[in-house]
């Protein structure tokens, strides 16, 4: 799967109950709020709207009067007592529309701060209870952190989604980390970069190249071993999470090292350096041998000093043999009886 797909979908009507609710209470919370600022109460609003449209009718229809009576005191069918009263009467008019405009702004100027504020407040309430509900919607639909394939489903269909269960194990499988336990000497030489080789137990003949991430700092107390990460790159999809693989790591090179079965050697303590090899002469004669050791693996031994190389050493049944005992040589697919 790509990063990003859905890998399930949890169950949130109740959430989703809850988020109409809450969308339902910020429009309600915006509407409150917008009467609060824009002016008193709505009645009031009405009746000084009213009080406008009658001041500016009452004004028109007396400017009209007075253009009508102005022509008649030319013309000297009224005097002008007449005409100065309709003057007075459009002045009057034109002072009430003044007056009615003036109250309007002043009702519209008196809603108390304070309310105001309350009502911007409970919107903000409002409209962060819905980006918490959104947010906890959007963790209903689980997705892929990264690409990468399912290799274990804990969950199904119908099981009861807990926050602390397993759902699914996603994998990466493009590049998989080998970990293993190195003896303390052998990690002391390793380093992040160094090359290896892995050879995976399910695939037998298959080797892969891989290079050393990690070194551990630390030190087990009981196995005394060093924890090392080994990165390999899988493009194919071969390697198997959780599969077995042996590691061969060429941690000290030696060119022309002497190398001999690690049965062979008994040494004088488990971490000495030093042991003892028994060797066979031409005429078949064990003879013991004082050897130092070098690097070591559970099936081969560098011998650093005492053997020059090309002998003949006993693997079986060295532990406590006498020196100068005569020993035959078991040809390889043979038994000793």
């Amino acid at each position: 799967m790509h990063a990003g797909d859905v890998i399930a979908i949890l169950e949130s009507r109740d959430l989703a109950a809850q988020h109409a609710e809450a969308a339902a209470a910020l429009q309600e919370a915006e509407a409150s709020a917008s009467t609060t600022v824009k002016g008193n109460v709505p009645l009031t609003n009405a009746q000084d709207q009213k009080s406008i449209t009658d001041a500016r009718a009452a004004l028109e229809n007396a400017r009209k009067t007075y253009e009508r009576r102005q022509t008649l005191f030319a013309e000297g069918g009224i005097s002008q007592k007449e005409l100065e009263a309709s003057k007075l009467t459009m002045t009057n008019a034109e002072n009430d529309l003044r007056l009615a405009e003036a109250s309007t702004t002043l009702h519209r100027g008196v809603t108390n701060p304070g309310d105001i504020r309350v009502a911007q407040s409970k919107t903000r309430q409002a409209r962060d209870r819905l980006a918490n509900l959104d947010a906890q919607l959007s963790y209903t639909i689980v997705r892929a952190p990264f690409a990468g394939t399912i290799t274990d489903q804990f969950q199904y269909q119908g099981d009861l989604a807990n926050p602390s269960a397993k759902m699914v194990t996603i994998a990466d499988t493009s590049r998989l980390i080998a970990k293993m336990q190195i003896s303390e000497q052998i990690a002391s030489t390793l380093k992040a970069g160094d090359t290896v080789k892995v050879l995976p137990d399910d695939l037998p003949g298959q080797t892969f190249a891989g290079t050393i991430s990690l070194v551990g700092r630390g030190v087990d107390a009981v196995s005394r071993s060093v924890e090392v990460w080994v990165a390999v790159a899988n493009p194919t999809g071969l390697l198997r999470p959780n599969g077995v693989a042996r590691v061969i790591i060429s941690a000290q090179p030696v060119n022309n090292a002497v190398i001999v079965p690690s049965p062979a050697v008994t040494l004088d303590a488990t971490t000495a350096k030093s042991g003892m090899v028994m060797v066979v002469d031409a005429q078949s004669v064990a003879h013991e041998v004082h050897v130092t050791v070098g690097i070591r693996s559970a099936d081969r031994t560098q011998i650093t000093s005492g053997l020059r190389g090309g002998e003949t050493v006993v693997t079986e049944g060295n532990y406590g043999l006498p020196d100068g005992t005569k020993v035959s040589i078991a040809k390889p697919g043979t038994t000793e009886q």
